[in-house]
């Protein structure tokens, strides 16, 4: 797959570039993702994370809300069935640290 088709601004590019970082086991937030970027645009940088072809490859799991809630996965926000798989990854990866 062709990133670079899927994500072609150079903002889009900067946040997934961000996330291929984040540890295995580790989080961050939207707003440490615009930290690292220079960018204020969270709202922003979940549009990126939701348009993630390959969300176990690039982990957009790992991001969660400033205020530690849990937030979307794979382009959801009220479907509870990935929220709940998104709180099951990040389980998992705890405790295989």
């Amino acid at each position: 797959m062709d990133l670079k088709n899927k994500f072609p601004t150079s903002f889009s590019q900067k946040v997934i570039e961000t996330i291929i970082t984040i540890k295995r086991g580790e989080v961050t937030t939207y707003s440490d993702i615009g930290k690292k970027i220079n960018s204020k645009a969270f709202r922003a940088i979940g549009t990126v994370l939701r348009k993630n072809p390959l969300p176990l490859i690039l982990p957009c799991h790992r991001v969660v809300k400033k205020n530690g809630n849990i937030g979307g996965f794979m382009g959801k926000t009220d479907n509870k069935w990935q929220q709940d798989l998104k709180k099951k990854l990040l389980n998992i990866e705890s405790h295989g640290k």
